[in-house]
């Protein structure tokens, strides 16, 4: 699941501005548990793709170029 969402990400489906489905959104159309889906979310929060806020869902994180770029120099 997490590799399938990875994929919509990358083909654009959504940009830092819009919110993802639900869990339970991901869940129906994918046929999936919603654990399975909220693991999968969760992860991507992890590795710094994804940010979830309270009561507003979860939003493509935008990239910070300073903190990555500092680590060459």
């Amino acid at each position: 699941m997490r590799w399938h969402i990875l994929t919509l990400l990358t083909e654009s489906k959504w940009d830092e501005n819009t919110p993802l489905p639900t869990e339970q959104e991901f869940a129906d159309k994918y046929q999936v548990s919603v654990g399975t889906v909220r693991k999968a979310v969760e992860k991507l929060v992890d590795d710094g793709v994804l940010t979830k806020y309270q009561g507003r869902g979860t939003f493509l994180k935008r990239p910070d170029f300073e903190s990555s770029l500092l680590r060459f120099f």
